[in-house]
């Protein structure tokens, strides 16, 4: 009796585990996908205004160039882009990008 109790006990365990991990892995993606949408939203406010996605993707730039135009885009009159928001816009740049080509040179 006492051993079917444990096997009992230890495959509700189990049944636990398994389901409450897909659960919460469930409840990160769902997370992330609202930071995503966010951070989309973000950076069509502030950004996409003047710049689509696409001339972004296309100048093949380094981590380095983007973070320094950002920087200046962020200082510029109007554009209402707090340190915050610039870090977020920067990771999501970034994210669009995948990796990074070498950086344009022109004549080439």
């Amino acid at each position: 009796m006492m051993k079917r109790l444990s096997v009992i006990i230890f495959t509700m365990f189990f049944c636990l585990v398994v389901f409450g991990s897909n659960l919460l892995a469930e409840e990160a993606k769902e997370k992330q996908a609202q930071k995503d949408e966010h951070l989309k939203a973000l950076f069509e406010k502030k950004c996409a205004q003047c710049h689509s996605a696409d001339r972004i993707k296309k100048g093949h730039r380094t981590k380095e160039d983007l973070k320094q135009i950002l920087e200046r885009m962020k200082n510029k009159p109007g554009s209402n882009i707090s340190a915050a928001e610039s870090k977020d816009i920067e990771n999501y740049i970034f994210a669009i990008m995948g990796d990074l080509g070498p950086p344009v040179i022109p004549g080439m």
